[in-house]
């Protein structure tokens, strides 16, 4: 399913990779529909999905660990946890909870356009929320 990922801060703000070579950053950008603006939801196991960039399917969104940020790295097979998500629904909103950290969430940045994404404890703050939007193929 080939999806956008929207900030509930930010509304007009989409999930935008910032390329497509590993360790690329993910930040707010506004909807364009561009290609690193739509990710190919994929259900790894489970209730968990993983993000792949819809032209480059090697890739997908990755938790970087070391400093909390999202990045774009290609998709492991094994020790993948940080490339897992579960969407949890609270209302019309979502959580995108790390598999890696548990209680560990995609987190906009308060500063808005251009500010990388992070992984962050979840304290249910609108910073944290955000819808997914279906797109049409």
């Amino acid at each position: 399913m080939l999806i956008q990922i929207c900030s509930v801060l930010h509304p007009q703000l989409v999930l935008t990779v910032d390329g497509h070579s590993d360790g690329d950053r993910i930040s707010l950008r506004a909807d364009r529909n561009l290609p690193n603006q739509i990710f190919d939801m994929k259900k790894e196991c489970g209730d968990w999905y993983s993000f792949r960039l819809s032209e480059h399917n090697s890739k997908c969104i990755d938790f970087d660990k070391s400093n909390h940020c999202l990045h774009v790295w290609r998709k492991k097979m094994m020790n993948d946890h940080n490339q897992k998500w579960k969407v949890v629904e609270e209302g019309q909103f979502r959580f995108i909870l790390s598999e890696h950290d548990s209680g560990y969430v995609m987190t906009a940045a308060e500063a808005g356009v251009g500010t990388p994404m992070e992984v962050r404890q979840n304290l249910g703050a609108r910073k944290q929320k955000f819808t997914i939007k279906q797109i049409s193929q």
